[in-house]
């Protein structure tokens, strides 16, 4: 059985590398076929279904990640990474439910509170279902938890720029780049959150300087040119007639009015 299970371990991450190179078809037709062999212990299902629940979430399968997933906890299966991906495959996919990605996610953390992957994921996931207070501290945690790991703060960049907190990732990323200097994914991510935190500001300046007045209903004085017969000037001479009412006091434009036969 122990060789039985190492041998799916390699093919797994053989997949997963074959995932990796974009080469997705293939590697989900080879954990598919694993899934229909005989005398697979429950453990080993579950690892197989796990497996391919994270290539379909890469092919953009989200139902059928979320599918391979719910075979695997029926299996009896508490593993932190399945409800990682569960919450993933929901909040991935525009049919899927904010909330319960957040519930995979806190169950993620509940289970393996040590990794900052999950905290940041439930963090984000909290900022989306309005609980931004809570969110942002979570996302926080995760930072410094993991102040030099790209993933966790690509996660962390996204849900304080949902939150309105372009600021604070800027200041994350900042320390982050005085840790790791040298990594070229947190100086793109360190970019990332510059352009964030100056589309914040200056978003917040438009609103600053926009009247109280502009979301009032306005009437807009207009000159109006049309032909009117006259005993006094030459017949169908053009007399130019200009409104005299304000925006506040409009009053009716009866002389623009014409009679017309049926």
């Amino acid at each position: 059985m122990s060789r039985m299970l190492t041998t799916i371990r390699d093919e797994m991450r053989r997949a997963q590398g074959l995932s990796k190179m974009g080469q997705n078809v293939l590697a989900r037709h080879l954990l598919l076929d694993w899934l229909v062999r005989d005398g697979l212990s429950a453990q080993e299902i579950a690892a197989v279904r796990i497996a391919s629940a994270e290539v379909s979430l890469a092919q953009g399968r989200y139902r059928e990640a979320r599918r391979h997933l719910r075979h695997a906890e029926r299996l009896g299966i508490q593993d932190a990474d399945l409800y990682y991906l569960w919450g993933r495959a929901h909040e991935n996919d525009p049919h899927g439910c904010d909330r319960t990605a957040a519930r995979k996610f806190r169950k993620a953390t509940i289970l393996n509170a040590s990794e900052p992957k999950y905290r940041a994921a439930l963090g984000r996931a909290l900022i989306r279902i309005s609980n931004v207070r809570s969110g942002v501290k979570v996302l926080r945690r995760a930072a410094e938890a993991a102040p030099t790991d790209p993933e966790v703060l690509d996660i962390v960049r996204d849900g304080l720029r949902e939150a309105e907190e372009a600021d604070l990732a800027l200041q994350i990323l900042n320390k982050a780049m005085f840790l790791a200097p040298g990594s070229r994914e947190v100086k793109y991510l360190w970019q990332r959150a510059r352009f964030d935190a100056t589309a914040q500001q200056q978003k917040q300046s438009r609103k600053e300087m926009r009247p109280a007045s502009d979301d009032r209903p306005v009437a807009i004085p207009f000159i109006r040119i049309h032909s009117e017969t006259s005993n006094d000037v030459q017949a169908d001479a053009k007399i130019i007639r200009v409104r005299r009412d304000t925006p506040e006091h409009a009053e009716p434009r009866l002389a623009g009015l014409k009679a017309y036969r049926k």
